[in-house]
């Protein structure tokens, strides 16, 4: 793996996770 693709893991490691917890935030609040 490359470094910056080792940087994008230590900064989101959980991208899927970062992009589905808003849209739960939403349904919650409504």
């Amino acid at each position: 793996m490359s470094k910056s693709s080792l940087l994008k893991l230590l900064a989101d490691p959980f991208p899927e996770c970062k992009e589905k917890t808003p849209k739960i935030k939403i349904t919650t609040q409504h």
